[in-house]
Parts: C-alpha cells; sequence; structure tokens
C-alpha cells in the first residue's frame, strides 16, 4: 500500500503543474490577441498618416522646379553657344554734319553693353529654383497658409521677378534692344503680377467676382508683350525679312504662358467653388515651368555646341 501512495503522489504533481501550464497559456492567450490588436491599430495610424495630402503634391512640383532649374541651367551654361545681343540708348544729338546756325537735332544710338542671353536665361532659372526651394522647406508653413487662405503672394512676387527676365530674353531675340523699352516692359510685367496678387486678394473672401484688379492685369501683360508683337510684324510685313526660327518659338512660349496664366486666374476667380485654390497654384507652377523648359529646349536647339 506504502507503494502505491508513493506512486500515485508524482502523478498529482503532475497533473497540477499541467493544469497550471494550461491555465497560464489560456491567460496569455487574449494578452497576446489584444497586442496583436494594438499593433494593427497602430499600423492603420500611421498609414493614414503617411497619406499624401494636396499639399505634399505641390511641395514635390517646387522639388521638381528646383531640380529642373538647375539642369536646365547648366545644360544652358556649358552646351549653348554665346548668344549676344547689345543694349541700345536711342537720343537725340545735335547733328555735326549740317552748317546752320540753328542747332539740328537728329537720331543717335549710344552702345551701352553688349550682353550675353545666356546668362539672362541661367539668372532667370537660378532664381526659380531656389525660391521653389525655399517655399518647399524653409518658407514651408507661410506658403502653405496662404495657400489656404487662396492668395499666393510669394509665387506672384517670383512671378513678377523671374517674368521680367524672361520677357528680356524674347524682347532681345526679337531685335528688341532699346533699354528704356526694355526697362519700360519689365515694369509692367512687375504691375500686372501685383495686380494678379491684388485680384485674388480682393476674390478670396468675396462671395461675388471682382474682376477689376484681374482686368489691370490683362491690360498690364498687353502692354509689356506689345513692342514684341511689333517687332514680329514690322520685320515681316515692312521690312520683308523674317527672324530665325527660334525667335518666332520663344515669343510664342511667352505669349502662351501670359495667356494661360491670367486664364487661371479667371478661373480662380469665376469658378474658386469648383476647386481649391491649391490645384489651380499646381496649374501657374507647372505654366511657369512648361514656359521655361521650352525657351531653353528651343536655345539649345538654335545655338548648341
Amino acid at each position: 500500500m506504502a507503494t502505491t501512495t508513493a506512486k500515485k503522489k508524482p502523478v498529482k504533481k503532475t497533473t497540477k503543474a499541467t493544469t497550471k501550464k494550461t491555465a497560464s497559456k489560456s491567460v496569455e492567450a487574449p494578452s497576446n490577441t489584444t497586442s496583436k490588436k494594438v499593433t494593427e491599430s497602430k499600423s492603420i495610424s500611421t498609414a493614414k498618416k503617411r497619406t499624401i495630402g494636396p499639399f505634399d503634391k505641390l511641395r514635390a512640383v517646387h522639388f521638381s522646379n528646383f531640380f529642373s532649374g538647375i539642369i536646365l541651367a547648366v545644360l544652358t551654361v556649358f552646351f549653348v553657344n554665346p548668344f549676344n545681343k547689345d543694349l541700345l540708348l536711342d537720343y537725340q544729338a545735335k547733328d555735326v554734319f549740317i552748317k546752320s546756325d540753328a542747332v539740328n537735332l537728329g537720331p543717335a544710338t549710344e552702345v551701352l553693353l553688349s550682353l550675353d542671353i545666356r546668362y539672362v536665361l541661367v539668372v532667370a532659372l537660378g532664381l526659380t529654383s531656389i525660391f521653389s526651394l525655399l517655399l518647399a522647406t524653409r518658407l514651408c508653413k507661410k506658403y502653405e497658409e496662404s495657400v489656404k487662405a487662396g492668395i499666393s503672394g510669394l509665387r506672384w512676387l517670383l512671378y513678377s521677378i523671374v517674368g521680367v527676365l524672361i520677357l528680356e530674353v524674347a524682347l532681345l531675340s526679337a531685335g528688341v534692344q532699346d533699354v528704356v523699352i526694355l526697362k519700360s516692359s519689365g515694369a509692367l510685367i512687375i504691375l500686372a503680377g501685383l495686380m494678379a496678387w491684388l485680384s485674388e486678394r480682393e476674390n478670396a473672401n468675396s462671395k461675388t467676382p471682382k474682376k477689376l484688379a484681374f482686368y489691370g492685369s490683362v491690360f498690364a501683360h498687353l502692354l509689356a508683350i506689345l513692342p514684341l508683337l511689333i517687332s514680329l510684324l514690322a520685320t515681316l510685313i515692312i521690312d520683308g525679312q523674317r527672324f530665325g526660327w527660334f525667335v518666332y518659338v520663344i515669343s510664342a512660349a511667352v505669349l502662351l504662358g501670359y495667356v494661360a496664366t491670367l486664364v487661371t486666374l479667371k478661373a480662380v476667380i469665376v469658378n474658386k467653388k469648383s476647386l481649391e485654390y491649391i490645384a489651380y497654384e499646381q496649374r501657374f507652377v507647372r505654366i511657369d515651368q512648361l514656359v521655361k523648359f521650352v525657351i531653353v529646349l528651343t536655345i539649345f536647339s538654335a545655338f548648341n555646341k
């Protein structure tokens, strides 16, 4: 009997141990399921946080504008031949060849300097790249706030400054070399950008479209590009001559860029309820990027080394 009881005792101990193990497993099982649920919920929340928003897309557009500007600038400097134009100052001077007691004035021209158009374009591309990088990084918060408000003052500032240089490239290519005309056209482009910014500002919180500043921007764009159109038409009709093909392509790119910008600005005023302003902002940046790309590609095709 003693032997039988001694054999039974370890059997009882093993059964207790096994019951404890099974109990611990049953207790641990729900904790594992809850931990799995927690990890799944964390992964879902992180997946939601990683979704790309519209402003992230706009930042990506500016980053692409930054890299494309650098590439186009390097392409222009190292793979395009010099393309020089003289900056002229036209004025009235005394005609010394006429012998008379009266003062006879005649037209005179002074060459101020010889300018390589490549470097004007490179400066425009460099400013675009730097400004796009700032809008995507350091000025990101301020830029996002302005875009949410429906007013993009920083981009219109870039449009005005770089637009002056781009227009100078088109004017010099078309033979408009007078400094006074070049400065006047540049001032008009700055005025056009200012009027476009005012148009966005007065329509940001307005229920009805206000178009006075918009029409002011249209008029300033038209006056700015008028010397370019006169030079192209006068050379063709009066002189019976034509410029090189690249002049017409550059002029068309600048003109169509203005038209596309103004059409988009009008859509912002009239159809601002149908689309968010950030969609129009991306359109503005893309138009500017496309105009520069066409101009660089045209100059590269015409003057490549």
